[in-house]
Formats: C-alpha cells, structure tokens, sequence
C-alpha cells in the first residue's frame, strides 16, 4: 500500500475510533440517564399525589365515610400513569380501593399501616405509602401506585432519539475525517515533495538520540534510510567518525541541563564532511518544560556557498593586504615574514600530533591575520583549534588549507605589486632634523654614527600605533564604544629581527585587554567609570633594561577565578606569584567559551615563550574593578637604542 494511503487509513482510523467509542458511551449513558430520569419522575409524582390523598381523603377516613374516602381516592385516577388506590383502617381493613378489579385482593393483602411515609417498587409500578393520622393517633393510611410502562416507553422513544442524533453525528464526523484526512493526505504529500525537493536534509531524533523514521530525501541520500533504533551519531560515524564521536559526548553536555541550553547546543558539531562536501548542522530541540525533548536536524551543503565565501574573503583580504602594504611597508614586510615562518612551523609536520608549540603558532597566526584584516586565514585557525579541542588531533584538510589560503594570497600579491624590498630604512624627517641639530650643537662624530646607527633599527613607535589601531577596531566589533589608546614610545628603537617574535605573540595580550578587560559602557557607568575605556601602550629604556607595557582601565582579573581554575587544572595556586604564572600557562583561561578573540588560554603562553627566548621576565599587578597591567623587561644586552630624551606621553590619533 502506498505511504500516503496508509496514512490516510492510519488518520481515518485515529480519528474516528475515539469517537465511535465516545459515541457508544454516550448512548450507554443516554439510555441509563433517561431511565433514571423516568424512575426519579415518578417516585416525585407518587410522593406528590399520595400526600394530596392524604389530604382529600384523611378527613373522611377519621369520620368513617367509606363513600367520602373513596371520591377522595378517585381524585387520583385522572393521572395517566395511575395504577391503584386504596385506603386502610387502622384496624388494617380496606376502606376504599380505585383500580383493576383483579389486583384489589393482593394490593389490600400487601397493604399495612406505617409510620413514615415509604416508597417500595414492583416490576410494573411504584408504590407510595402514607399514614393518615390525628393529634399522634394513627388513623390509617393510603396507598398509590403509578405505572412505569408509559415512562419507559417514552425512555425507549428518547433513547432512540439519542442514538437516532448520534448516528447522524458519527456519520457527519466520518464526513468531515474523510475530508479532513484527504486535505492533510494532501498537504503532506505537497510538503514531502517541497523538502525532497530542496537543498538540505530534515530529519528529527528523540532524547536519547534515536532517529525517527521519517526523514527528507536528502537525508536519506547522506545518512541512508531509517535503520530501527540507529542513533544520530551511528549514522554520521559512517561519514565523519570524529564529528560523530564530538557529537555523543557534547550531546550528554545537552541533556544534564548543568549550562545553559545556548551554550551546549553551540558546543555541537556544527560542520559534517563526507565525500568532498561540507554540511552545516542545525539543531533545533524542543522544550517540554526545561527539559529537551525531539531535536530537529537540519543539513545543509554549505560547499559551493564556503567556496564562495572563501573566494570573496581571499579578494577582500587581498585588498586589505595591499592597503597595510601601502601605509606601513616596513611592517608589511615584516608581517609577511613572521606569516611564512608561522605557517611553515604549522605545516611542517604532516602527522596528527598536537603540541603545545602548534597550538601557540596556530593561536598566534589566528590573532595576526585578524590584525591585518584576514578573515579567511582567521577563520580557518579558528575551526582548527576547535578540532583540536573537540578530538584532540589536527585535522590534517584544515591544516593543509590554512597554508594552500597564505600561499594563494602571497602570489596573487606579487602578481599584482611584485616582490619589494625590506631591507629599507625608515628616515622621517625628524630624524633628518635631529641629526641637523646635533651636527649644529657640535656633536662628535662617536656621536653622530651612533644616532645614524638607530635608523637601521626598528621604532617601537610603530608597533605601537599598529596595535592600537586593532585595538580600537575590535573594542568597536566587541560593542564596547570608543576606546581612547594612549601610546608613549619614549623614542625607542629595536633590533628588528631580535624582537620580530616577541610583538608578534604581544597580540594576544592587546586583544586580551580589549576583550577581557575593557567594560561595556552600561558596567563603566555601573562602576562610576568613563563610558569610553583606556588603553596605554608604552615602551621605554629603564636604566639598561627595555621595557614594555600594556595596560588597560578595565574590570581586572579575577584572581579567584584564576585560583579555581588552577586548582582543577593541579597547577600550584597559593600565591599571587603562582596565580600569574598559571594564567600564563598553557591551556588556562576563565572564558567559559572561545570566541574568534580570545578563550583558549594559548595566547599568553605564547607570549611567555616568546619573552623567554629573549631572556625577558613578566610582571602582571592587576586589582578586581581597577585594571590590569603586563610589564615586559628585557635585559640591556638586547640592541635597543633611543635618539631622543624622554618626553610627554603622546596620544594616538
């Protein structure tokens, strides 16, 4: 039989066995209520007419007027379900009788005297009894009896009636089913052809995980046909067993209701690769108080529209390339530099391994392709840290394309600029006007060489206004308002080469600052603070020792936090020194969930090895509601050299 004629038996049926069902009840119910209203009629109309006997024929009882009684008994005859009368003496003898001839001799012989008013039923009549007494002397009684077939018949008449409607009812509910049955026949034929016919996979699994059988075409193609009992995660494993294995874990996450529903279900495989394509899931559960109950699973193939948008972000970043190039070569440059160094170390190992030097490189690549506007390059780190967290392994295709993306980029940027020179010099006209002066003040020539010896080296200046400007790029994409960023680089100038790792890692404590640190303007206002937050960036010579500094005015850290978290992670945890130097390990973070930003606890151990390698140490003070503050002192062996004095902190643009 065809799907959609089973159903429509499967609807019919449904609906019209509880009503034929209600139906027969009713009428169970008709015929008992009819009857029992007849009997309660004339149990009523019994009591009724033996209290007007009373009445009418009590007087003549007590006066012994045997033809007094009896007229007063024949007032009871008019009734149409009358049956007999009588009367009896108190010595027990009839006085009067009113009925069938041939029932006198057994209604006299049952008749007695009592003291209450009394009711009692045969099969035919119900018989009501009531003394006739004076001053508390019995006098007598009378008796009427009314019949029940005149009652019963109209019963039987109503009951028939009843059915007779109920019939009717059934057979226009029938009607209605059938029509209603062959709409929704229809209508669900109409939408099971809409979705066989579209891109994406429907299908729903119960709370446990297990598939109903009802499923899209599509579905059925990437998944297969209903299997009794298969779980969700059985059939992705045929296609993605790593995305299957994510997917049972988190969904435990999903039904202890421990986090918020938001949270766990973003903790979900949203991606599934099988046969060269790539799917989006969706999951859309359904609430039965705050429990979750049937999920619906939407899949839908997202490669034409990921290479789209692949394609569309490589030329918008492309262009963002050659914008950066123009406007700070020399950083350009170097960021090419330090991008190749970062992406070989990454795809040098084609094993699926995962060190704790490819999370810090693939963290740190992520953070600078997001400073120089690389979404795609951006977005691919991101999805490999997420694989790494959810199986433990690299992806080796994510891996692969993050450098295939870079590679593509590199050359289509020579194509259209060719290669440029690094090795340049950067000489403002300050400088020129600097060593004017000096050579105008007789300086010696020691001198001299010594401030044209600092143009080879690379003004921090620079790095800082770079920073600063992603800084308020990413406070304005994280909705916290203008940032003011002050900068005050004291003139200083650094081997480029020698530091070239340390300011590429220093990223991760910018974007930490802006993400971590600076407030929302409605919690500044809360905290009695400026609606706009602060951030300073500063570098300066303090006696032989170059030193670094970031700092920002916003919610500071939560030691306490940090302490717990250290604690689970069995990390040391008793002094301040202990909690800096967890917050600095790897893996660590108070973030209950990464962002694109910021969440990993990889960032500022990047920065930690990056400082290590150039002999440097961290100092980080930071007090709840008060901000925070990272210094980085390097010793005075580093190259480092200034042309100018000390000045006023000078505000960036």
């Amino acid at each position: 039989m065809p799907a959609h004629s089973t159903l429509r038996v499967k609807l019919i049926a449904g609906a019209l066995t509880p009503l034929v069902i209600a139906g027969a009840f009713q009428a169970i119910y008709s015929v008992a209520s009819q009857r029992g209203s007849a009997r309660d009629g004339m149990v009523a109309k019994a009591h009724a007419i033996a209290n007007l006997l009373v009445g009418n024929a009590g007087p003549s009882l007590a006066t012994d007027d045997p033809s007094g009684v009896d007229e007063g008994l024949a007032n009871a005859e008019r009734d149409p379900d009358f049956g007999f009368a009588l009367a009896v003496a108190a010595d027990g003898h009839v006085v009067a009788y009113r009925g069938p001839k041939e029932q006198r001799d057994a209604r006299s012989a049952a008749a007695t005297i009592t003291t209450w008013p009394s009711l009692t039923e045969d099969d035919d009549a119900v018989i009501a009894s009531y003394p006739v007494t004076s001053n508390g002397k019995s006098l007598g009684e009378v008796q009427v009896g009314l019949l029940m077939s005149n009652a019963r018949t109209q019963a039987a008449w109503s009951t028939a009636w009843s059915a007779l409607i109920s019939f009717f009812g059934v057979a226009a509910a029938v009607a209605v089913v059938l029509a209603l049955a062959g709409r929704i026949v229809r209508r669900n034929r109409e939408m099971t052809n809409l979705l066989d016919n579209m891109d994406q996979g429907f299908l729903s699994m119960s709370r446990d995980g297990t598939l109903a059988p009802e499923r899209s075409k599509k579905a059925i193609e990437l998944l297969g046909a209903h299997v009794e009992g298969h779980k969700l995660w059985e059939a992705m494993a045929l296609l993605d067993a790593d995305a299957a294995a994510w997917l049972e874990l988190a969904w435990g996450s999903v039904l202890d209701g421990v986090m918020p529903l938001e949270l766990t279900l973003t903790q979900l495989p949203s991606r599934l690769t099988a046969n060269g394509r790539t799917y989006h899931i969706e999951y859309k559960p359904t609430l039965v108080g705050d429990t979750v109950g049937e999920t619906l699973i939407v899949i839908t193939d997202k490669t034409a529209e990921i290479a789209r948008e692949r394609a569309e972000a490589s030329e918008r970043d492309l262009l963002r390339l050659i914008e950066r190039m123009t406007r700070d070569p020399s950083g350009f440059a170097e960021f090419v530099e330090e991008t190749d160094r970062l992406v070989a170390h990454i795809d040098a190992d084609t094993g699926a391994a995962v060190t704790d030097e490819l999370r810090r490189d693939v963290h740190t690549l992520k953070g600078n392709s997001g400073i120089y506007g690389l979404t795609d390059i951006a977005t691919r780190c991101h999805d490999l840290e997420d694989r790494i967290l959810a199986t433990g392994d690299v992806d080796l295709a994510i891996k692969r394309g993050i450098a295939d993306a870079w590679h593509d980029l590199k050359t289509k940027l020579d194509m259209l600029v060719g290669t440029r020179d690094k090795h340049t010099v950067d000489v403002r006209d300050e400088d020129v006007a600097e060593l004017r002066a000096a050579i105008a003040r007789g300086a010696k020539p020691g001198a001299l060489d010594a401030m044209v010896r600092t143009w080879a080296l690379e003004r921090t200046r620079a790095r800082l206004e770079r920073f600063g400007e992603h800084a308020r790029g990413l406070a304005t994409r994280l909705g916290k308002g203008d940032l003011e960023v002050d900068i005050d680089d004291r003139g200083l100038r650094l081997d480029r080469v020698r530091f070239r790792p340390f300011w590429s890692a220093l990223g991760h404590v910018v974007r930490n600052a802006v993400d971590h640190g600076i407030e929302s303007a409605d919690e500044r206002a809360q905290a009695g603070k400026p609606a706009h937050g602060k951030l300073t960036l500063e570098s300066r010579l303090d006696g032989d020792a170059v030193v670094i500094e970031i700092a920002d005015d916003g919610r500071g850290i939560d030691w306490e936090a940090v302490r717990d978290k250290a604690r689970a992670a069995n990390l040391p945890h008793g002094e301040r020194a202990d909690l800096v130097a967890a917050i600095l390990s790897d893996g660590l973070t108070t973030r209950g969930e990464a962002t694109q930003t910021s969440g990993r606890g990889i960032g500022l151990a990047a920065v930690r090895e990056a400082c290590r390698e150039l002999g440097g140490t961290i100092d980080v003070t930071s007090e709840p509601g008060h901000g925070s503050s990272f210094c980085f002192r390097f010793p005075g062996a580093i190259a480092a050299m200034t042309t100018r004095m000390p000045r006023i902190s000078e505000r960036a643009s």
